[in-house]
């Protein structure tokens, strides 16, 4: 590896991070109540979503919804719900759930979110025309 980069924005530990598929773009999550969005290549901050209400955030992955690969991604809380993020237009959708958001997984052939809370599995159907 030819490039290090100490990603320092964070005031807090930083919990969950996310590599686009694309694999040009990190995510991080801390406890500072801030999601970062970063460049893989330069190591620069590109975006910062800031949502203190949200608690504890336990998990982040990318949601490539529309095919366009970087666009929209989700984040799981301690307070049971599920923030879905398109960067585009700089919207924040909620869904939401009961319980801790253990793990999210990104299905990108049948556009389907999963979750798993307090142990039971949960199964979000999104399409660009359900958003």
């Amino acid at each position: 590896f030819s490039n290090n980069f100490t990603l320092t924005h964070h005031t807090k530990a930083v919990n969950v991070l996310a590599v686009s598929k694309l694999r040009a773009l990190l995510l991080t999550r801390g406890n500072d109540g801030r999601v970062v969005l970063w460049s893989l290549a330069s190591g620069e901050m590109i975006q910062e979503i800031y949502s203190p209400v949200a608690g504890y955030i336990s998990a982040i992955t990318w949601t490539d919804i529309d095919d366009r690969g970087e666009t929209m991604f989700a984040f799981g809380a301690s307070d049971g719900n599920i923030q879905m993020y398109e960067r585009i237009n700089d919207v924040i959708l909620p869904l939401v759930t009961q319980a801790l958001i253990e793990s999210l997984a990104w299905d990108p052939y049948h556009c389907r979110l999963a979750s798993v809370g307090d142990g039971h599995p949960q199964v979000w159907n999104l399409t660009p025309d359900s958003l």
